[in-house]
């Protein structure tokens, strides 16, 4: 295996001349490279997100293997009491929430697409676990929407990833004057 940024190539041994096990013709009998194919596979990676007490804005930069919010925050286990999600997709009932405790929650999932609130009870480190996203497809629905940035690189401002989408505004969370 050889490690190349964050993804690990594989080398898969092929037939003397060149074909894999589908019959695809990879190097076509390249003297030095006929015997393999190099595949890409995500390395597991994780990211610490710094919380404060009381309420966080943030999303997921990494795709979960298992969304189940216990799953996601199992390591701040004790330090958080709510998350909300805005769902544009429910006209109907937009805000949805998980307390903990609570029998009533209507929010059982956090994944790299959203973007949520989160009430921390005393500070904490999120670290966050799972694969770097390759391309994410987030559905946009007219009006707001809240939504995750999925992404570990800074060179791509907000503006530039919602290039093309018809966008008039967006708003951030500042910690000195919050909204909610």
């Amino acid at each position: 295996l050889y490690v190349y940024d964050i993804y690990t190539c594989q080398l898969e041994p092929l037939d003397p001349n060149g074909i894999d096990i589908n019959g695809d013709l990879i190097w076509g009998g390249t003297e030095h490279f006929s015997d393999f194919r190099m595949t890409a596979i995500d390395i597991p990676t994780s990211y610490n997100i710094s919380l404060s007490q009381g309420w966080n804005l943030l999303s997921l930069p990494l795709v979960q293997e298992n969304t189940s919010i216990e799953v996601v925050l199992t390591l701040i286990d004790g330090l958080w009491d709510n998350i909300k999600y805005y769902d544009r997709s429910d006209a109907t009932d937009p805000w949805k929430s998980y307390r903990v405790g609570s029998s009533n929650n209507d929010l059982m999932n956090v994944d790299n697409t959203m973007g949520f609130w989160l009430h921390m009870t005393n500070s904490g480190t999120l670290i966050v676990n799972g694969n770097v996203p390759e391309n994410t497809a987030i559905t946009l629905y007219s009006g707001w929407n809240l939504v995750g940035y999925p992404t570990l690189e800074d060179a791509m401002t907000v503006a530039d990833a919602l290039l093309g989408t018809g966008f008039d505004k967006i708003e951030v969370f500042d910690t000195i004057s919050p909204y909610l």
